[in-house]
């Protein structure tokens, strides 16, 4: 067998818990293998220690109070302007949602026509501002 510079130094090398009635590191107690190696198993926690600083509560859901009288969502808003005869500008519709054009635009691509699949009428009127409306067929 080939000796290291370690072993001619140190001696041979001793592993906690190897010798018989040695003790075992504390951090380290598990299941020993038969060759007398420990395994690398981290100690088990205190179940009965507990820390000071407890989870937090969930948090209850609280409805927030509506400033409006009336419960219309802004897609029942929306819905309602379009169904108009006249029919509505994005212009008007985003200052009736309180979103930005570009969400108004894809509210009509992805909700109305898409998921709603209803008739989505686009025309230019005589100034050329395109309306919007819902084409009942």
């Amino acid at each position: 067998m080939h000796v290291g510079a370690f072993q001619v130094f140190f001696g041979p090398l001793k592993l906690p818990g190897s010798d018989p009635g040695s003790s075992r590191c504390k951090r380290w107690n598990g299941p020993r293998f038969d060759n007398g190696v420990i395994a690398m198993t981290k100690s088990q926690k205190n179940p009965q220690k507990s820390s000071s600083r407890g989870r937090k509560p969930p948090r209850r859901f609280i409805p927030r109070s509506s400033n409006a009288s009336s419960s219309a969502t802004k897609t029942a808003i929306l819905l309602g302007l379009l169904s108009k005869r006249a029919g509505a500008t994005i212009e008007t519709m985003a200052s009736a949602a309180g979103w930005q054009t570009h969400s108004v635009r894809g509210f009509l691509a992805g909700h109305v026509r898409k998921k709603l699949g209803l008739n989505l009428a686009s025309e230019k009127d005589t100034e050329g501002v395109r309306l919007y409306r819902i084409i009942q067929g």
